[in-house]
């Protein structure tokens, strides 16, 4: 039984497979200028930092030097976060509260605390 829909059809599922053919071109033609442009640009910045005195382990290409630098560095600032939001608690606690003696005597609690860390 030959319906005049099939014919419809058939060409729409062709010009749909030359669609996907020419946008899978696309694609991979953008993936490589992409993968072109990302590996200039590592060279560029690999001969930047050779000019500069630097390795690869310092552009974070896998040195254990690094990493425990980053580790290090991550520790002290979770630290300086968690001694600002005790802070920040206290004066929240302090805004809520009426009493103006005790305000003034928890700012200068924190003052002190602030010069000897």
């Amino acid at each position: 039984m030959y319906c005049q829909d099939d014919d419809r059809w058939t060409s729409f599922r062709q010009r749909r497979e030359e669609w996907r053919a020419r946008h899978e071109a696309r694609r991979a033609a953008w993936r490589e200028r992409h993968a072109r442009r990302r590996a200039e640009w590592a060279e560029h910045w690999g001969d930047m930092g050779a000019q500069m005195g630097l390795n690869a382990g310092d552009w974070g290409l896998g040195s254990s030097q690094s990493a425990e630098a980053l580790k290090t560095q991550v520790a002290t600032m979770q630290a300086t976060i968690d001694k600002l939001l005790d802070r920040v608690a206290v004066l929240e606690k302090l805004a809520v509260d009426g009493d103006e003696t005790r305000l003034a005597a928890e700012i200068e609690k924190l003052r002190n605390s602030e010069f000897r860390t």
